[in-house]
């Protein structure tokens, strides 16, 4: 946990770490740091799928967005 960090800040870091299992969170001032799990990102993957597959089977309109920041 970082404090006192502004937009700029929390662009660059999220901008050097790049595509790692770390997700940053703001809420304005403090910054959180929370590593992710290649497990978690597995379940997260397969249960994506198997909604996927479900929907298409039954002819249901999905939108998938991922992570967003």
């Amino acid at each position: 946990m970082l404090s006192n960090v502004d937009w700029d800040t929390y662009v660059t870091i999220s901008d050097k770490l790049g595509e790692r299992y770390i997700r940053l969170t703001l809420d304005g001032a403090n910054l959180e740091f929370r590593r992710l799990s290649p497990k978690h990102e597995r379940i997260k993957k397969l249960l994506a799928r198997l909604l996927e597959t479900v929907t298409d089977e039954m002819d249901i309109d999905i939108l998938g967005a991922g992570s967003t920041t």
